[in-house]
């Protein structure tokens, strides 16, 4: 809804997630068992995903801050699971998910999760971050290359092509909320790039990188931000 942020912070020797008003400008913690960060929002704006270390690996929870109810384990097994986003429509999980024998995946859960249900690896690779657009149609991704992160975009439901869309690196990739706009931090920049799709219905960057907001804040040694307004 716009007006509660959920963050992180190191407290006491743990991570723990926190909820901010962004009307009244207070805060209250989300009592949870050990140390957690990396909270994701559920597109109905009532539960989060986050990521926990309880017993030794990172593991996947689902919280509903509407309740009193106890966090519920999505991804609780011997791999290290991150939480990187939803889909649209609240039904998948995207989960970078790593461990030293099958090496590292992009992947998206059901949830509620389904035992039966296979895992659907969307690609292998380091991930940083995955993103999908409003209209569920798009997948955006930040990849390490060769030491050095990039944006690229691939279809989501359908197979189709990868595409680069940074030149010169990017991270944090994000869609504006119209899906009409990629998001990227560059450095100490926050760049944004319009679209079009061909007549194959395959995606197409405009090659057009308009930095829409720069300061030190975004600096790379600091981890969290947040950027209000275009």
């Amino acid at each position: 809804n716009g007006r509660h942020l959920a963050l992180s912070s190191l407290e006491s020797g743990i991570y723990v997630i926190r909820l901010l008003d962004l009307e009244t400008m207070t805060d209250e913690r989300i009592r949870l068992e050990g140390s957690n960060w990396w909270p994701r929002w559920h597109p109905d704006g009532g539960q989060l995903a986050f990521l926990s270390m309880r017993k030794g690996d990172f593991d996947v929870y689902l919280k509903d801050i509407r309740s009193d109810d106890t966090e519920e384990p999505i991804l609780a097994g011997d791999e290290d699971d991150v939480p990187f986003g939803w889909s649209e429509d609240g039904h998948e999980l995207l989960v970078f998910r790593q461990n030293y024998v099958e090496g590292a995946k992009l992947t998206a859960v059901r949830v509620p999760t389904d035992s039966s249900a296979p895992v659907k690896v969307l690609a292998e690779g380091d991930f940083l971050n995955a993103d999908v657009s409003s209209d569920g149609r798009w997948l955006a991704m930040t990849i390490l290359r060769s030491g050095r992160p990039e944006v690229f975009v691939q279809p989501y439901r359908e197979p189709g092509p990868r595409v680069r869309v940074s030149s010169r690196g990017g991270i944090n990739a994000k869609w504006s909320p119209d899906g009409t706009e990629l998001y990227y931090r560059r450095g100490t920049a926050i760049i944004a790039q319009a679209f079009r799709e061909d007549s194959g219905a395959s995606f197409v960057p405009s090659g057009n990188e308009e930095v829409v907001f720069e300061s030190p804040l975004l600096h790379p040694k600091n981890s969290w931000f947040v950027v209000a307004g275009r």
